[in-house]
């Protein structure tokens, strides 16, 4: 705002201050153009987006999101929460800072960027559209979280009545208060109900039942026959299943939604219907203990119980270690026999210098998990880096998008090791880099090959 003359942020709070003489609140207000002195009275030399809202969480993230998804760079964005009292027809009476707010005062927010200038009023049109879809998103979520909240104690409830003494019911249970305990970031629910017919298995979802962002799904039927890949994973014994939903989240944070899925089973142990609870885990969940997980503890100690090493002995300890060092997200989707091959393959790595790869397809057959993993590098760079080790987390889609991750143990910055290119949906081929320096495709910089 220091680079702005005075004539320019008279004109843009000006122009903002007429945006909200009146506004209901029903739904978020989306204004995007390029000002003129003709029609606005003042100039921008970049597309400005004002946005004004009821306040209420996630609104700035996912506005931010949804314009870097479009790969559209965000020159200047301003935020602040005020609160305003309005008469019965929503006109401006009155704006105060929420210190100093009334009881008749609502908290609304207000929100400016100038992003990059595009001139095809279809364009214009197009976004402000979408990032008042994306608001609604956010609407429905903020709207819905106390419910979300009590659907998942009507589900703590009707496992208690099921069998409250049973080992893995208790420990369902946990999840869903770990879930409840700040973990879990809550967009949607919904019911469904499994109808069996031999092989064929027919899936009806109550859709009054539907909370959040489900309450805006596109697939609006309420039936449908399930494939044999979808029969195989909602029909499994397991009382619990992780899973992602095929859909980026339009809030917070642009990611494949996470899935929990607790099942409903009738008295001969036939799965007959499920609780769907989509959200996100927190930025804390990846950094959590294993152990502190319900659920994944329960294939952690399966995991090491199965070894066969001498707890507290050199191998015990060190597979251990491989199982904290492993991705939660990788934790939470394998399944007790997955984790257990991956953790043992990688144990068997030992200290050999060689790359290696494991694939693992998931459960509900849409995704393939990919952890690569890079030996130490024992040069200049990494001795200047503070490298230890490193290895490089890909998750892909039934799609074949690949999605890099980067992670190491002292240093954000990867390691130009080697390159990997998909060349079937089955197999991926690591090689050397032939080139001095490459481009990171994640922070965009120029990195040195090891030599």
């Amino acid at each position: 705002m220091q680079r702005k003359s005075l004539e320019d942020l008279y004109s843009t709070a000006y122009s903002y201050w007429q945006v909200i003489q009146n506004y209901d609140g029903t739904k978020p207000e989306v204004r995007v153009f390029n000002p003129d002195f003709e029609h606005y009275g003042w100039h921008s030399n970049h597309t400005v987006v004002q946005i004004h809202n009821v306040d209420m969480p996630f609104l700035v993230d996912s506005v931010r999101m949804e314009l870097n998804r479009r790969e559209v760079a965000i020159h200047n964005i301003n935020n602040c929460v005020m609160a305003v009292e309005r008469d019965k027809k929503h006109q401006l009476v009155n704006v105060t800072t929420p210190k100093e707010r009334s009881d008749a005062a609502r908290m609304e927010s207000v929100i400016c960027l100038e992003i990059d200038r595009d001139s095809d009023p279809a364009m214009l049109d197009e976004l402000r559209d979408t990032l008042a879809s994306v608001l609604e998103d956010v609407q429905y979520v903020v709207q819905d979280f106390r419910e979300l909240q009590d659907q998942v104690q009507v589900v703590k409830e009707q496992l208690k009545e099921t069998d409250a003494n049973n080992p893995e019911i208790k420990e369902a249970r946990k999840l869903l208060d770990w879930m409840l305990d700040e973990h879990f970031i809550f967009l949607g629910y919904e019911n469904v109900s499994y109808k069996h017919a031999g092989e064929k298995v027919t899936e009806n979802a109550d859709v009054k039942s539907r909370l959040g962002i489900r309450r805006l799904a596109a697939d609006k039927k309420a039936s449908h026959v399930l494939t044999d890949c979808e029969r195989d994973f909602a029909c499994n014994s397991d009382l619990v299943s992780f899973s992602k939903d095929t859909i980026r989240s339009t809030v917070h944070r642009p990611a494949y939604r996470d899935l929990v899925i607790v099942k409903q089973f009738d008295a001969k142990g036939k799965v007959t219907g499920a609780h769907r609870f989509y959200g996100l885990y927190t930025s804390s969940v990846f950094f959590a203990k294993p152990m502190s997980i319900p659920m994944v503890r329960r294939k952690v100690i399966q995991t090491l119980s199965e070894c066969g090493f001498e707890p507290g002995g050199h191998s015990h300890k060190a597979l251990v270690q491989h199982l904290i060092d492993m991705p939660r997200e990788e934790l939470m989707l394998a399944s007790a026999q997955e984790l257990q091959d991956t953790a043992m393959g990688i144990f068997n790595l030992q200290e050999r210098r060689k790359a290696c790869l494991f694939v693992r397809q998931d459960s509900s057959k849409r995704f393939y998990s990919c952890l690569y993993y890079i030996p130490a590098i024992c040069t200049p760079l990494s001795y200047v880096a503070g490298f230890t080790s490193c290895w490089l987390t890909v998750s892909m889609r039934w799609t074949l998008r690949l999605t890099p991750r980067y992670l190491s143990r002292s240093c954000p910055v990867p390691i130009s090791y080697s390159m990997w290119i998909l060349n079937s949906r089955k197999m991926l081929i690591s090689r050397p880099l032939k080139r001095a320096f490459w481009k990171c495709p994640v922070h965009g910089r120029m990195i040195c090959r090891p030599i």
